[in-house]
């Protein structure tokens, strides 16, 4: 059986408050440094539909 994955999104969980001046932005000088990543996706295998009776060994005649 094979396993695969579909729709692979990586999402940065930091979130960022900006200081908007006349001409220039950055973010809070007081910003917290926690944060991380987060990946997500679909896992998908090759179900009962996709083998052949007998557990997918094919017969000899």
């Amino acid at each position: 059986m094979e396993a695969g994955m579909l729709r692979l999104q990586m999402l940065s969980t930091w979130w960022r408050e900006y200081q908007i001046l006349p001409g220039r932005s950055h973010p809070h000088m007081s910003m917290s440094s926690d944060g991380g990543y987060l990946l997500t996706g679909i896992k998908v295998s090759q179900g009962e539909a996709g083998q052949r009776e007998g557990g997918g060994e094919e017969e000899r005649q």
